[in-house]
C-alpha cells in the first residue's frame, strides 16, 4: 500500500486522515464524506471526475485554503481554476496538496501557454 509524507495509507478511514492533517498544521482539510474509493476515482475519465461529489467538496477546499485567490497573481474576485500540477495522485489530492494549485483564468492560460 502506498503511503503519503504523512504515513496514511490511500485507503485510511477518515478519522486517520483528519488525525494526520491535525498533525501536519496544514490549513487545508479533506472533504469530510468519501463517495468514491481512490481506485474508483483514478478509473473514471477526466470529466467525470471533474463532476465526481469528492473533486467538487475537495476544489472548495482548495479555493477556501488560498483565500479564495490566484496563488500566482493574487488576483480575487475573478474566475478561479483549480490546477492539477500532477495527475499522479488523482482521488488522493488532501495528501499532496502541493500537486494542486489555483490560478485565475489567465494564469491558468499562461500555465498551459495558451
Amino acid at each position: 500500500m502506498a503511503k503519503s509524507r504523512f504515513n496514511v495509507g490511500y485507503n485510511a478511514s477518515r478519522k486517520q486522515r483528519e488525525k494526520a492533517w491535525e498533525n501536519s498544521g496544514r490549513t487545508f482539510k479533506p472533504a469530510k464524506r468519501r463517495w468514491e474509493s481512490p481506485d474508483e476515482l483514478r478509473a473514471m475519465s477526466y470529466p467525470g471526475y471533474l463532476k465526481s461529489q469528492y473533486w467538487r467538496e475537495n476544489r472548495y477546499q482548495f479555493l477556501k485554503a488560498a483565500s479564495f485567490r490566484c496563488q500566482k497573481c493574487r488576483a480575487k474576485d475573478v474566475e478561479l481554476h483549480v490546477h492539477h500540477k500532477t495527475y499522479e495522485h488523482r482521488g488522493c489530492e488532501w495528501m499532496f496538496p502541493k500537486d494542486v494549485i489555483v490560478f485565475c483564468k489567465e494564469c491558468h492560460k499562461k500555465e498551459h501557454g495558451q
